[in-house]
Order: structure tokens, then C-alpha cells, then sequence
């Protein structure tokens, strides 16, 4: 048992210095999607639990309004940046 644990958090850290390196590279609203996706896998590996279909039609959602406004951000900045000749 103290082996699989031991195991365990290895994976937990390593995935958290993953995690720490994204929100540094990108901006945090970002990496919400991939956490959803992330507990989800979890949900199914460690306790067997299969997400429903408002879980799924929530995470689209989700993914769906933040793909959305990195759309309007990116429009936004190219509108600030001046165009050179």
C-alpha cells in the first residue's frame, strides 16, 4: 500500500508542476476546460463514475464561451495593434 501511495503522489505532484507551468505560460481562464476534462478522466478512473449528460452538455458549454472569448481577445488586440506599412 505505501508504494502505490508513494505512486500516487509522484503522479499528483508532477501533474501539479504541469499544471503551475501552464497557468505561467497562458492565461488561467484558459486552462478551465482542460481542468473539466481533467476531473472527468478522474471521475472515471479512480471512482468509476461516468458523467452524465448534463455534465457533458455543461462542459461543452464551458469549452464552447471560453473558446469564444479568446476568438474576441484575439479580435480586440488586432484591432489595438497598429498595421505597418
Amino acid at each position: 500500500i505505501a508504494q502505490r501511495l508513494l505512486e500516487i503522489t509522484g503522479i499528483l505532484r508532477g501533474s501539479s508542476e504541469a499544471w503551475n507551468h501552464k497557468f505561467n505560460l497562458i492565461g488561467v481562464s484558459l486552462t478551465k476546460p482542460s481542468r473539466l476534462l481533467y476531473a472527468v478522466f478522474i471521475g472515471i478512473v479512480f471512482f468509476s463514475e461516468a458523467p452524465t449528460s448534463w455534465t457533458l452538455g455543461g462542459t461543452g458549454i464551458i469549452i464552447a464561451s471560453t473558446l469564444y472569448t479568446l476568438h474576441r481577445n484575439v479580435l480586440k488586440t488586432r484591432q489595438k495593434t497598429p498595421s505597418s506599412p
